[in-house]
């Protein structure tokens, strides 16, 4: 079985976008985000897609992005923006990416 690639990088958006967003840092949030971002890839059933994720997550270490809401958005943003990337997909901008979520509120 194959999965659709628009289809993992919607979920992608639909999961990082409101985390950055509506995260705030606290010592009991910074543990969630790290336990989060250590399981994210095996929410993924592909394999390959699981392997990448945990590539690009593995690249850049949580724990020095989960210190203020802006560096989590960025370390949310950077993952989706490396997918991407990597599949040879056009990312959206940072702005585009946190600005669909909201309007989708």
């Amino acid at each position: 079985m194959q999965f659709n690639l628009f289809f993992i990088q919607e979920s992608l958006e639909h999961i990082l976008a409101p985390l950055g967003y509506f995260y705030i840092p606290s010592n009991a949030n910074k543990k969630r985000a790290k336990d989060f971002f250590e399981s994210f890839p095996y929410f993924f059933y592909d394999i390959h897609f699981q392997n990448k994720l945990y590539e690009i997550i593995q690249s850049k270490p949580i724990t020095s992005y989960c210190d203020s809401k802006e560096h989590i958005q960025e370390y949310c943003f950077f993952i989706y923006f490396e997918f991407r990337t990597h599949y040879g997909l056009k990312p959206k901008s940072k702005d585009e990416f946190y600005n669909k979520m909201l309007e989708q509120l």
